[in-house]
C-alpha cells in the first residue's frame, strides 16, 4: 500500500464532496463545531461552507490543505495553519476523512499512514508536530489519544479548558 500527500492549492469538488459525503454521520454527531461556521441547517449549506472554508485555505500564506491518498483513492482532506506564534505545529482546523478502496478506514491506524505524513509534514513545513482542539472525551479525541503505534512517531501532551469540555493535543515528533 502506498500513500501519496500532498498540499492542495485548489479544492478538487468532485474529492471534496465525496470526503465530504464519507465524514458526514460523523460530523453530525460531533466532531464539527458548526457554530464556528455560523451555524448552516441543512446539508448543503454545510457543504458550502466548509467548502469555502477549505478554499479560502488554499489561498492564505499561513494556512495550508492536505490531501492523503491511499493506492491513488483520496482518504483525507485537511486544512490547517501553522501560526506566525507558534510555526513549529501546525493546528488542523477541519479534517474530512473517506473509505479507502476496500471501503475501509483501518488506514487511520496503519503505521506507514503515520510515519509517512510525519516524514512529509516535517520536510514540508519544517514543523515538529501537530496540534488539533477537540471535544473532550469526543470520538476525534479517544481517536488521537487511543492510536496503538502511536508512541513510536510522537509524544501527544494535552491542555484542557477551564470548563473541561474542550482538549488541545500537541502531537511533537518523536
Amino acid at each position: 500500500m502506498s500513500y501519496t500527500i500532498t498540499e492542495v492549492l485548489t479544492i478538487d469538488v468532485d474529492i471534496f464532496e465525496t470526503l465530504f459525503n464519507a465524514s458526514y454521520e460523523k460530523m453530525e454527531q460531533g466532531t464539527m463545531p458548526w457554530g464556528s461556521l455560523n451555524n448552516p441547517s441543512t446539508l448543503e449549506e454545510k457543504k458550502e461552507v466548509l467548502k469555502e472554508r477549505f478554499a479560502t485555505f488554499c489561498t492564505w500564506p499561513t494556512t495550508k490543505v492536505i490531501l492523503w491518498s491511499k493506492d491513488d483513492t483520496p482518504i483525507q482532506i485537511a486544512a490547517g495553519n501553522i501560526d506566525p506564534y507558534d510555526s513549529s505545529y501546525i493546528g488542523w482546523s477541519w479534517a474530512l476523512l473517506g473509505p479507502d478502496a476496500n471501503n475501509s478506514k483501518s488506514w487511520l491506524y496503519d503505521v506507514n499512514y503515520l510515519a509517512q505524513t510525519k516524514e512529509h509534514l516535517k520536510e514540508l513545513f519544517g514543523i515538529i508536530g501537530q496540534k488539533i482542539e477537540c471535544v473532550k472525551d469526543g470520538t476525534l479525541y479517544n481517536y488521537h489519544m487511543n492510536k496503538p503505534s502511536a508512541p513510536t512517531f510522537y509524544e501527544v501532551t494535552e491542555e484542557i479548558s477551564a470548563d473541561g469540555k474542550i482538549a488541545v493535543l500537541r502531537y511533537a515528533y518523536l
